[in-house]
């Protein structure tokens, strides 16, 4: 950071407003997209039926955005903000192992599926994001052992409810 003043003027005050800004990008990334993921999982079932819910006039799904923004503020305010950047990386990392094992598993269970990538050394490379993944995401707890709490509250708390839905949808 002290660098940057020396190569160019002000450099402190541009990187903090870059950096403000990247993550001011970021979070809206993600606010939108986890709106839209609670909208869809509304929609099909998976989480109650109020988060498909569409605002007459504005034509957006209002309850899961509200939802999300609740949620992001109660995070917000509740932790430091290192233990929100080590849960939200924990969360990324657990995401991208989540994804190279579908492609493994897809990959073995239809492999005559069409498919408009394709995956160089499979099931090598997978299986080599799935250790990396998983080895950075544990390495994470020394950065964070709350941001670990966190997520695993969460991540239990997302599967009692996937569980709990499905249950309710098989007894209908």
């Amino acid at each position: 950071m002290q660098a940057t003043d020396q190569f160019v003027p002000h450099g402190k005050l541009l990187l903090l407003i870059a950096g403000l800004a990247s993550a001011a990008s970021a979070l809206n990334a993600t606010l939108y997209s986890s709106s839209r993921i609670a909208f869809a999982m509304g929609r099909d079932g998976d989480l109650f039926k109020m988060f498909e819910r569409i605002h007459a006039r504005h034509r957006t799904p209002y309850v899961s955005i509200r939802a999300t923004g609740l949620v992001a503020m109660a995070i917000l305010l509740a932790l430091p903000i290192k233990d929100i950047a080590a849960g939200t990386d924990i969360m990324f990392l657990l995401v991208f192992v989540m994804v190279a094992v579908t492609v493994i598993r897809l990959r073995q269970s239809r492999p005559d599926q069409e498919r408009p990538f394709r995956v160089p050394w499979s099931p090598l490379l997978p299986m080599i994001a799935v250790a990396s993944g998983i080895t950075l995401a544990l390495v994470l707890i020394h950065v964070s052992p709350t941001a670990w709490t966190v997520c695993a509250v969460w991540l239990a708390l997302g599967a009692g409810i996937y569980i709990g839905r499905r249950q309710h949808l098989r007894r209908r």
